[in-house]
């Protein structure tokens, strides 16, 4: 594994702090940690990692820095961030654990450059656990017990740019928003063109001929099972059973990328999702 030493923006909120660097310890060769929290903060993150992680040299700041966050709490908290960033002598990762919102202004202002991670942990497990666990067993609000299958936290990389579009269709699914939804091939195949003709179509024009000449065209399309006779009497079936699979996904999902019927118009509910 390569070297690289750790900046960690750290609030009260302490389980992402203790997760995120358990899972960046999994993966990396951990140097050193740069702890950068507040005067409040300070003992408790000192700690939970020197109980938990007592093999790594860590380096604190904060006990300057109040979480009020006045001109002189950023001025230290800046300050900080360039001391660390001064000391690293191996690549640096950022962990965005907790924190103000001043906080992760300044962060993110300085360590936009630096590969950077927050950690995702499923809601119901958030202040249940300080190290990344799997296959859990926990209880809801009504005190019943379940089991929760595979891991509970992950690290996310942040990042200021997305190439990939909003709304597309890959391998027979709509991908919106990093959710997807899969599809049949031919009903994949008739999203996709509603997609290609701007997000709606009139069903009074005729669209047989320019749909199979689109699955045609179309690697994933190209098979008997996408070609129809009567493009409107087809998709007319198509959409309630796509509406179906989508109205199953994430409430985003539901609200933006449906498909409604408007007289003869058929269009996405948000005609802007594919912006």
């Amino acid at each position: 594994m390569t070297p690289c030493e750790v900046l960690i923006e750290c609030g009260t909120t302490y389980q992402p702090l203790t997760i995120g660097l358990q899972l960046l310890k999994n993966t990396h060769d951990i140097r050193r940690v740069h702890v950068l929290t507040t005067f409040s903060a300070y003992e408790g993150a000192m700690t939970l990692i020197e109980e938990f992680f007592p093999d790594l040299s860590v380096i604190y700041y904060g006990e300057f820095v109040d979480g009020g966050g006045r001109l002189e709490d950023q001025r230290e908290y800046r300050s900080n961030v360039e001391s660390a960033l001064r000391f690293a002598k191996h690549p640096v990762i950022g962990l965005v654990a907790s924190g103000t919102n001043w906080m992760t202004w300044i962060f993110s202002q300085m360590m936009h450059t630096y590969p950077c991670y927050y950690v995702k942990t499923r809601k119901e497990f958030e202040d249940k656990c300080f190290l990344p666990q799997e296959n859990i067993i926990g209880t809801d609000d009504e005190g019943n017990v379940y089991r929760h299958e595979g891991v509970v936290s992950i690290l996310m990389p942040l990042q200021g740019e997305v190439n990939t579009p909003r709304l597309y269709i890959r391998d027979r699914k709509i991908s919106f928003l990093g959710h997807e939804v899969a599809l049949t091939m031919q009903e994949a195949a008739m999203y996709d063109y509603l997609l290609r003709c701007g997000g709606e179509l009139h069903s009074e024009d005729e669209h047989t001929s320019a749909y199979n000449a689109f699955c045609e065209s179309h690697e994933d399309y190209d098979t008997e099972r996408s070609l129809v006779e009567d493009f409107i009497s087809r998709f007319r079936q198509n959409v309630s059973k796509i509406n179906s699979k989508i109205e199953e996904a994430h409430p985003i999902v539901v609200r933006h990328i449906s498909i409604e019927r408007d007289g003869e118009k058929y269009r996405l509910r948000t005609v802007e999702s594919l912006c």
